[in-house]
């Protein structure tokens, strides 16, 4: 099967550990209860803690711009983070993961960021990576970028000026960047290559902003740009399409964010997010999910909606899609800013329809959560934060089941997390340490 080399991410939610564990595992610094499944699964067992980096690592510095992982079919991985204080950005760092577990030394791509700035990295076939930024340099900003090909990292080359880039990999080595500058604009490097000339999609800026491609190197760009979301798409060998307008909306309503994907065929699924006041004096909110499907050569079904209850406050979405072309989807659902936030998933099937939205989770979990990860045999993974202490939890559902129990897999400050193959690493911070976990499925 091939692998799909678009955004694939799981989470955790946390909960209070119910009667009936079945066991508890005590890893080198963390607690990993295992919980009896709803459908009697065998639930996924997590690997020894991993040390990615540490001794100066601020909390605060990692919740403003949260470590990244993406991991490869083999369970390889990349890690990159900014180090740093709250205010003053360090360098761009990364380190990268053996299948067995065993992180490299921390290496420093980029110089100091200084100011609050973006990054992005992403994983392709053969051991190609990239990892992207933006850096403020003489007053002004810059996209950077810095890619490795089965040896070390090439020196950060600037592509363009810029902000808020973010990269992937397609199946045929080729490496994607999408970013602000005057409008939404892209640029190609293939495996052997240079960049090419910086290509305008359409207008911008675009916040958010994602870019995604499958194996054959067909193309997406979503973004939002004042009161719309806009998408275009990009076949292997093509030019972009002419840009959509999927969604407009009134005064008052955001577009907070924004998920791209790209399946086997060359259809692109867009999926955003909104809050905001309708009607002030009926209290109507006009928070929901909304999505939309293209064909290969650019056309888009029209808008529709996932669900219309997100409550007062939309919360974090997260969108996976498999080589097969079906995808999964999760988001935190708040009914007010003073109540609690639950996980919620729904399923995309291959013939362009979704299930109906589950909640997950059985108590509250973080805001900013989840990430999602479908594995190869359709079982869903849905993976937060929860409680104070943090902890770490990973829910999964077998296709036809409900979804589980969960599985508290650790404490700390969950920051990302991804799945590929049979294979997830979360990374988290504790103690002042980048830390890692990997985590195999239940048969």
């Amino acid at each position: 099967m091939k692998e799909s080399y678009g955004r694939h991410i799981m989470w955790t939610h946390g909960s209070r550990i119910r009667a009936g564990a079945i066991a508890v595992l005590l890893s080198s610094g963390g607690l990993v209860a295992s919980l009896p499944s709803a459908d009697g699964a065998a639930q996924r067992a997590a690997g020894p803690e991993e040390v990615v980096a540490g001794g100066t690592l601020d909390v605060y510095a990692t919740q403003r711009a949260p470590a990244l992982v993406r991991v490869r079919g083999n369970g390889s991985a990349v890690a990159a983070w900014v180090a740093g204080d709250y205010d003053v950005a360090g360098p761009v760092s990364v380190a990268l993961r053996s299948p067995g577990g065993t992180w490299s030394a921390p290496v420093a791509l980029s110089a100091p960021l200084g100011a609050r700035s973006g990054y992005d990295v992403a994983v392709g076939p053969r051991g190609l990576a990239s990892v992207v930024w933006d850096r403020k340099v003489g007053g002004v900003w810059q996209v950077e970028e810095s890619h490795r090909s089965g040896g070390g990292w090439t020196a950060p080359v600037v592509v363009d000026a810029g902000r808020a880039p973010h990269t992937t990999v397609d199946g045929r080595g080729t490496t994607t960047l999408a970013w602000n500058r005057a409008g939404v604009r892209t640029s190609l490097r293939t495996e052997a290559g240079s960049w090419t000339a910086p290509t305008r999609v359409g207008p911008g800026p675009g916040s958010p902003l994602q870019v995604a491609s499958n194996a054959d190197g067909d193309l997406v760009v979503a973004w939002h740009v004042g009161d719309q979301v806009r998408a275009a798409v990009r076949p292997h060998g093509s030019g972009w399409s002419g840009v959509k307008v999927l969604r407009g909306y009134p005064r008052r309503v955001s577009v907070t964010g924004v998920q791209a994907a790209m399946d086997p065929d060359g259809r692109a699924l867009v999926l955003w997010s909104t809050t905001g006041i309708w009607n002030d004096s009926a209290h109507e909110y006009f928070n929901h999910l909304g999505w939309s499907r293209s064909t290969p050569a650019g056309a888009w079904s029209p808008a529709r909606y996932l669900t219309r209850s997100l409550g007062e406050d939309g919360g974090a979405v997260s969108l996976t899609m498999t080589a097969a072309g079906t995808a999964l989807a999760g988001w935190v659902q708040i009914h007010r800013s003073d109540s609690p936030a639950f996980a919620w998933a729904a399923r995309f099937r291959s013939t362009g329809t979704w299930t109906a939205p589950v909640r997950v989770s059985a108590t509250r979990v973080s805001w900013d959560g989840p990430r999602t990860w479908l594995d190869p045999r359709g079982v869903a993974h849905l993976v937060v934060g929860a409680g104070d202490p943090e902890r770490i939890w990973s829910f999964q559902q077998r296709p036809g089941r409900s979804w589980d129990a969960g599985t508290r897999l650790t404490r700390g400050v969950f920051l990302d997390a991804h799945g590929q193959g049979r294979h997830l690493v979360a990374v988290y911070w504790r103690a002042a340490m980048l830390r890692a976990m990997g985590v195999t499925p239940g048969a």
